[in-house]
């Protein structure tokens, strides 16, 4: 019954999903000091709006704004499925899922770039898709390439899904040198513009580098080893989701289109690169979950939409929700 609901692509459906998930924010909203990451030699663009945000001083804001910006993304998310038919059907569970997983793990609440970047990740993903099928995607690949590289002055390591535009000219696109090259050149165009204004006008330039390798210190947002019970448990309840859902995905992967089956793929690799960045870069911590998550939502979605199991598709969405309510009651009990 719960699982037909949140199916449904009525209008209404939108408005029901944004209110389960308001319900995950009330704490940090209204109850607990809500603090922010990155704020020691924040990049440029994050640094900005991180000042404004002190000067104005309401506390509010921070956690309104990265509630909002996770609703952007989320409509992101539902955008990209609507024009490519990752899934098969339209519909708003991809937007549900990437919700509850990046609100339901309370240390992801905390202000921080990757809010910003996430957006313009999703964005040159979209950009990237648009090219499949293109005789000439240069502009594509350019502007790809231009938004990763301006969502790292938020979120420094997202540089490295420059990446991901590589590999899509591979399983998307005939080998032409100029498209390799052009991801290139946008990747550099705003780091060449910070750094001019650097030099222009603060006179330092030698402070942008050392900003950027600040980056690489260790991160003092908690990391998965430092979970509570009760969030651990959710997490475990995801990957055993996501295991259901991925061999349901290979076992019809094949019957997809060749379209389907390409654009699948591309968003596989932003879960793996994600891990690899995860593990092996440091300065990285538990905020990259909210690009891991990018592409778990329609792998889950295609499940408990295609599923011939509606019965058992329907206990596994039952549990989920009471995991969250379970996750609510152990945040009240913290409040009491």
């Amino acid at each position: 019954m719960l699982l037909r609901i949140y199916k449904s692509t009525q209008p209404i459906v939108i408005l029901l999903i944004i209110f389960t998930v308001a319900v995950l924010w009330i704490k940090p909203l209204f109850y607990s000091p809500f603090a922010f990451a990155f704020d020691d030699n924040a990049m440029p663009f994050y640094e900005t709006i991180l000042r404004i945000l002190v000067f104005i001083n309401i506390r509010i804001l921070f956690p309104l704004i990265s509630f909002i910006l996770i609703l952007v993304q989320s409509y992101l998310l539902i955008r990209i499925n609507n024009k490519y038919r990752l899934i098969d059907s339209r519909t708003y569970l991809p937007s549900l899922f990437y919700l509850l997983m990046v609100s339901s793990i309370n240390p992801l609440y905390i202000f921080g770039p990757v809010y910003f970047a996430g957006i313009f990740l999703l964005m040159a993903i979209e950009r990237v898709l648009a090219s499949h099928k293109q005789d000439i995607a240069l502009s594509h690949f350019f502007d790809a390439s231009l938004l990763i590289s301006l969502g790292s002055l938020f979120y420094f390591h997202l540089i490295y899904f420059i990446f991901i535009l590589w590999i899509a000219l591979v399983l998307m696109r005939t080998i032409k040198w100029r498209e390799w090259m052009v991801t290139i050149i946008g990747a550099l165009v705003p780091y060449l513009f910070v750094f001019m204004v650097y030099f222009m006008v603060y006179n330092s330039p030698a402070h942008f580098f050392e900003t950027i390798k600040s980056q690489y210190t260790k991160s003092t947002l908690t990391g998965f080893k430092q979970l509570s019970t009760s969030y651990i448990i959710f997490v475990v309840y995801l990957l055993f989701l996501m295991i259901i859902s991925s061999y349901h995905t290979f076992l019809v992967f094949q019957a997809k289109n060749i379209s389907t089956r390409k654009y699948t793929s591309l968003l596989l690799w932003i879960f793996f690169i994600s891990l690899i960045i995860y593990a092996l870069v440091p300065g990285v911590s538990l905020e990259i979950f909210l690009i891991v998550s990018f592409s778990i939502p329609y792998q889950l979605s295609h499940y408990f939409i295609m599923t011939r199991f509606k019965k058992l598709a329907s206990l596994l969405f039952m549990v989920l929700f009471l995991l969250i309510i379970y996750i609510l009651f152990f945040q009240h009990i913290q409040l009491l």
